[in-house]
């Protein structure tokens, strides 16, 4: 994954996302980069022992939190009006 900025910096950039649209509808590509992100913090805290290695371990926590929550919440993925390039999870 190529990321624009630290990993620190696009996880909160992702929190902050996930919290802000928490009640919202979100689409399925959304949700595929934060997993994807999440999967990318959990290669890099394995490999090495940084300064912000506390920081992201719980932003990770915070973003898993979020996503498990949405999917206990919404369960099923609803289309959107746009046909197949919008699927969209609530």
């Amino acid at each position: 994954m190529e990321l624009h900025g630290s990993l620190a910096a696009n996880l909160a950039a992702a929190l902050q996302s996930a919290n802000r649209l928490r009640n919202s509808p979100v689409y399925e590509g959304t949700l595929v980069f934060w997993e994807t992100l999440l999967a990318e913090a959990h290669r890099a805290l394995g490999e090495e022992v940084g300064p912000d290695d506390a920081k992201i371990r719980q932003q990770v926590l915070e973003l898993e939190a979020i996503l498990i929550q949405r999917r206990q919440n919404h369960p099923r993925a609803g289309i959107s009006g746009r046909g197949d390039e919008a699927s969209v999870l609530h």
